[in-house]
């Protein structure tokens, strides 16, 4: 057993910088270490969708949930992924939900 903080570093489109992401873990071994760091870095290289959108009250959506995305436009980026945070916001003029979604859970 080890204890170690992750590390893992990428190149954004062969530009210099990149991104480097630290995680503290507990006692594991080498193997369960090296099966986070390849999660964390499929999970980062995956070209999914970044930011926000807003969407009416229904249907009803909720952190956690997962939500199905299909674009015409981007088809490779079809699929499930999962929901990061959602803000609700109330007006005169209705309601609107804020949701953002995270990791792509795959198609579907």
């Amino acid at each position: 057993m080890v204890r170690a903080d992750l590390a893992i570093s990428r190149d954004h489109d062969r530009t210099t910088g990149g991104e480097k992401v630290t995680k503290k873990v507990g006692r594991m071994s080498k193997s369960a270490i090296k099966m986070i760091a390849d999660n964390e870095y499929k999970n980062k290289m995956m070209s999914g969708y970044e930011g926000s959108f807003d969407a009416w009250l229904i249907p009803y959506c909720e952190p956690s949930y997962s939500i199905g995305i299909y674009d015409s436009d981007y088809p490779y980026k079809d699929g499930r992924y999962y929901v990061e945070s959602v803000v609700t916001k109330f007006s005169e003029s209705g309601g609107v939900r804020t949701v953002t979604p995270s990791l792509w859970l795959g198609h579907g």
